[in-house]
């Protein structure tokens, strides 16, 4: 397939959960991913579909194919191009910018295909996840000692090889189904957002696993949704644009936006009527003496495995007084 000149490039790398494992279920369906091509395993474009990634021959649904989506959507002149890397099971050590056989291996690679790609368009954004082999094979001593520093390093590197300095990388939590893995390596993870310039974190709160190991297909694509958005936030941000967007399409989230006003310390807030409904995915904290105020019919939905309150009291431990929630179909 000939891609064209001009794509904006998505680099992925990490391990299984990056490279996708889910599958669809029973009336589930795959939905196309339109104007996007992937680089296959020799190198060449081909037009994007799932799997993207080819590290294993069970390979399934990652984040990546709902976040490409819905870049196409909000980007209806431009054509994404897909550079998978993730490789399954492959500790940190197969990621790091230095050493040589094994330690490594995986950056080299990584970096090979992201410049061979290179000469069709330019990167907007790396999707890192990965931390599942390291988070259950080494102690928090050792996972502190050299992960964040050795993450650091490596990102580093990877923009001076792809010469931009400021890519974009967005970073994904590990499903809280992990356990103790997940409570070891998300602050890590986490950190990432305050001590790497232009790095977003992407929340993996609630999501569910098919196998006590990978996001299932619906949790895989949701994933990609709050990648999205870390993306588009941080964007903004990183743009000068400090105030986030109120979409109310339904299909964007308004959480940012509709706290920002709650924030303002506003004694009454008014949500307009929106296009579709409003989204949010954590909940709204209101304060003392402040109205949330909706229209009737104003439709605002919580977004899926959000599994939290949709409005709670700023100061819940000390109490608010005089909070009201007017209006709204909840």
């Amino acid at each position: 397939v000939e891609a064209p000149q001009g794509m904006k490039l998505i680099l992925l790398i990490g391990q299984s959960n990056m490279a996708g494992r889910g599958k669809p279920g029973e009336g589930e369906v795959i939905a196309p991913i339109e104007r996007a091509f992937t680089l296959n395993r020799d190198c060449k474009w081909v037009k994007a579909k799932s799997p993207l990634h080819f590290d294993r021959d069970f390979a399934g649904v990652g984040p990546a194919e709902e976040f490409a989506r819905r870049y196409v959507a909000d980007n209806p002149n431009e054509t994404v191009g897909i550079v998978p890397c993730a490789v399954g099971g492959s500790l940190f050590l197969t990621w790091a910018s230095h050493g040589e056989g094994i330690i490594g291996q995986n950056f080299r690679t990584a970096i090979r295909r992201a410049k061979a790609a290179s000469q069709y368009g330019e990167f907007i954004a790396v999707l890192w996840h990965q931390g599942e082999a390291d988070g259950s094979s080494f102690s928090l001593d050792v996972l502190k000692g050299y992960y964040a520093q050795e993450f650091t390093q490596m990102i580093s590197a990877l923009r001076a090889e792809l010469g931009n300095e400021q890519l974009p990388i967005i970073v994904g939590e590990l499903g809280t189904f992990w356990k103790e893995t997940a409570a070891k390596m998300n602050p890590i993870i986490n950190s990432f957002a305050e001590t790497i310039p232009n790095c977003a974190v992407a929340s993996a709160w609630g999501l569910e696993h098919f196998d006590n190991l990978h996001f299932a297909f619906r949790s895989a694509n949701e994933l990609g949704r709050r990648y999205y958005e870390a993306f588009l936030a941080h964007s903004r941000m990183f743009a000068g644009d400090a105030n986030p967007i109120l979409y109310g399409d339904g299909i964007h989230d308004d959480t940012e936006a509709i706290q920002a006003m709650l924030d303002s310390g506003a004694s009454s807030v008014y949500l307009p009527p929106p296009k579709a409904y409003y989204l949010i995915s954590r909940s709204l904290q209101l304060s003392s003496r402040q109205e949330l105020r909706l229209d009737r019919f104003t439709r605002i939905k919580l977004a899926p495995y959000s599994n939290q309150p949709m409005v709670v009291n700023r100061a819940w431990n000390s109490g608010d007084v005089d909070v009201a929630v007017t209006g709204g179909i909840w």
